[in-house]
């Protein structure tokens, strides 16, 4: 069972091929442009290229994160010792460290995802006032049916709640909700990764190993959408 557990997390960690997303602009003798401002065709490129390198850039730094909390949650005695009412031991708390890690570079991912969003389909909304969740919330009442379908797909998917479900073979629901709220804990709280009963918080701390399987396969729907946009950005960077 804890060899089928290694194998799919493993499998919700990207594999990024860089050269997929490429969209060099070259002039002369194969000279390539590093970078433009400005309204023009090709300042628009440029943003894109910004993007897409903070994408890939990201999916590396959580793919490292990951596997490092994979390796501790798995091949230590974590798996098999987890107490929920001591307070965690050095490799459990590298375990969460790592996966906090991934925790917060996902939440980027996420936001990365709108801002491509917002220049693909002129929304013109100022970079550092978009909030990904309203983006997505507000582009689903879009006249456009494809951008609407889309943007509500992504809102019902943030939206999910946990069924108490956690089956080997499917993807939990309510995984991207569950991240938030762990998020949100570690921002506004206690440490999420300590048991506490107290007036300040009531909280019972999950076990490395639930906590990574809703962190990877937030992380897996995360890219899916990214890659999905990013390729049309290049389609419709070439067909201009």
């Amino acid at each position: 069972m804890r060899e089928n557990e290694i194998k799919y997390l493993k499998s919700q960690l990207v594999e990024i091929n860089p050269d997929k997303y490429e969209l060099g602009i070259t002039f002369g003798e194969n000279k390539v442009i590093f970078g433009m401002t400005g309204d023009n065709h090709y300042s628009i490129i440029f943003e894109y290229k910004a993007l897409i390198a903070t994408f890939l850039n990201l999916c590396d730094k959580i793919n490292y994160s990951l596997d490092k909390a994979i390796d501790l949650t798995y091949n230590t005695d974590i798996y098999d010792k987890f107490d929920l009412f001591k307070p965690s031991s050095k490799d459990e708390v590298k375990a969460y460290y790592y996966i906090e890690n991934g925790i917060f570079r996902i939440a980027t991912l996420w936001d990365l995802l709108a801002q491509i969003y917002n220049l693909l389909y002129k929304c013109e909304i100022k970079n550092n006032k978009i909030n990904y969740y309203k983006f997505f919330e507000n582009l689903s009442k879009s006249d456009d049916m494809n951008i609407k379908e889309s943007a509500q797909r992504l809102v019902d998917y943030f939206n999910e709640i946990s069924d108490g479900k956690y089956e080997n073979d499917k993807r939990w629901i309510g995984n991207h909700k569950e991240v938030n709220i762990y998020r949100n804990k570690m921002t506004h709280r206690n440490s999420p990764d300590e048991t506490t009963l107290s007036n300040f918080d009531i909280n019972l701390k999950s076990h490395p190993s639930v906590l990574l399987r809703r962190v990877a396969e937030d992380y897996k729907q995360a890219t899916t959408w990214l890659d999905k946009v990013i390729i049309e950005v290049i389609e419709s960077v070439f067909n201009d």
